[in-house]
């Protein structure tokens, strides 16, 4: 096997790893709930908590990694995690556990947005595409195995043994790092982490893209958050519900790569992308009320899985190249800042009405989405015929 495919192996193992810290708390969210006497609202904070540090590193983590180098700042991101499940394990302190899912969280963040740098540098006109459908695809990984394997660690150990096993997997991860990952002997240019910051339509562009990636990995983290909830309360174990909901990643894992090869291949990302939003919007209304149908389960990582690749096509179309590097900073700080805010939002609305009702905002956050999908064809539309009349 060819070093770089080594290489893009041992980054998946690892991101899956952080995909597999994040998911805990949804997957053992009512043994959480009962351990520490919180309600929903706080492990809605919980789980926002991982991903709310991104608001503010996303757009400097590639300046940082440009300036230390991607390993060591790499290696400081997966420290970081095992540091905050250690934490996270060590102590029954509700305050505590936030602490420790905050430090996770900084890792976390800094870790997917240094590793997508690394595997372009690996790949760089080489099976590019290919790479980087693999390597997203770490991430449903790591979550669908959390869903099976954490209620079974919790259900036998508590919770204290569920974060333990995360520390200790983060810190398989940093050793694995250490020892095995090296940078390619030519690593592409920097000047896309110093080049320039999209301006006027471009960059109005970008955000409305980047809620559109936000808003749907919002929706999609409801249904593996708070679906094992929902189907506890209806009197099936935890384990079962985990596993049952893993379903959801591992359909999304089945029909990424297709979902983007179906884009290339029609060149209609956005018509797709409406078809399998509306799919997915209609899904998230119908699970809740035809008693958690397994079979909806894997129709939404379907529809789910569909959209990833239409999606990741607005912001690269928005952009020229020595825009790139900022822009994807941005288009990541959008990301994370609806992706930390709506955890809260459901816990809030599970409290007041229901666990069921949070899967109709999942929808309604999603109808929400193609608001900005309109807007970014439009803005993208009018940039590139503003480009093309300066070049011509």
């Amino acid at each position: 096997m060819a070093i770089r495919w080594r290489m893009l192996t041992l980054l998946f193992f690892v991101r899956a790893i952080m995909a597999f810290q994040f998911a805990t708390v949804g997957a053992i969210a009512p043994l959480i709930g009962g351990e520490f006497q919180v309600d929903a609202i706080a492990i809605g904070v919980l789980i926002g908590l991982y991903f709310a540090p991104g608001i503010v590193v996303a757009f400097p983590g590639g300046a940082i990694a440009n300036w230390l180098g991607d390993k060591r700042v790499l290696l400081f991101g997966v420290a970081l995690m095992a540091v905050g499940s250690a934490l996270m394990a060590s102590s029954g302190v509700w305050e505590v556990q936030t602490t420790g899912r905050l430090i996770s969280g900084v890792g976390g963040v800094v870790l997917n947005d240094v590793m997508s740098k690394m595997v372009m540098d690996w790949f760089a006109g080489k099976e590019i595409a290919t790479a980087m459908a693999t390597f997203v695809n770490s991430w449903p990984a790591g979550i669908a195995i959390a869903l099976l394997v954490q209620p079974l660690v919790a259900g036998s150990g508590g919770v204290f043994a569920a974060y333990a096993l995360e520390a200790v997997m983060a810190g398989i991860g940093l050793l694995a790092l250490l020892v095995f990952y090296r940078s390619p002997d030519q690593p592409t240019n920097t000047s896309v982490i110093k080049g320039e910051f999209p301006k006027g339509l471009a960059f109005a562009a970008i955000v409305s893209a980047g809620f559109v990636w936000g808003l749907f990995n919002a929706s999609l983290a409801i249904v593996f958050s708070f679906a094992p909830t929902l189907l506890v309360e209806r009197g099936w174990t935890l384990a079962s519900a985990g596993a049952s909901t893993s379903i959801v990643m591992f359909a999304v894992m089945a029909t990424g790569i297709f979902g983007g090869f179906l884009a290339d291949r029609t060149g209609r990302p956005a018509t797709i992308l409406l078809f399998t939003t509306l799919a997915f919007i209609a899904l998230l209304v119908a699970f809740p009320r035809l008693d958690g149908n397994v079979f909806i389960i894997a129709a939404i990582g379907c529809a789910a899985g569909l959209s990833v690749g239409p999606i990741m096509t607005l912001p690269t179309n928005a952009m020229v190249p020595q825009t790139r590097g900022m822009g994807m900073g941005l288009f990541y700080t959008i990301y994370y800042l609806c992706f930390s805010a709506t955890p809260w939002i459901s816990g809030k609305i599970i409290v007041s009405t229901g666990v069921a009702r949070v899967f109709d905002f999942g929808a309604a956050i999603s109808a929400l989405s193609l608001v900005f999908l309109a807007i970014a064809l439009k803005l993208t539309a009018r940039e590139k015929r503003r480009i093309r009349d300066v070049q011509g």
